[in-house]
């Protein structure tokens, strides 16, 4: 069986919501791009798919992206990290669903 390919783009040191405005809240936040990747990938490392799926990291500013052609053009577009793509298509942007995820892995197998 060929496994579910899920990719999550960002920026591993980025943390969440930091540009989002000037605000106090706004910088209490300490949860990076990759924080949110490895509660991710713990989640589904523990799940029933764990064996369907193949997740990777790609960091935007210290991995090549040429391989990549339609994360390079939501990044154009302006979509915000991290981007989660399955299988090529876009599933999310601003964040990783882990249950959203979860539940299109499930009806992909």
């Amino acid at each position: 069986m060929k496994k579910i390919n899920i990719e999550v783009f960002g920026i591993s040191n980025y943390v969440l919501g930091k540009s989002c405005c000037g605000k106090t809240y706004c910088d209490k936040n300490t949860r990076t791009n990759m924080d949110l990747f490895k509660e991710f990938l713990e989640y589904i490392q523990d799940s029933d798919v764990q064996n369907a799926v193949q997740v990777k990291f790609i960091d935007i500013v210290k991995d090549e992206l040429e391989a990549y052609d339609y994360a390079v053009a939501e990044l154009k577009e302006g979509s915000i990290v991290p981007l989660v793509f399955i299988n090529g298509s876009l599933e999310s942007t601003e964040g990783i669903p882990t249950m959203q995820i979860y539940h299109t892995i499930k009806k992909l197998l």
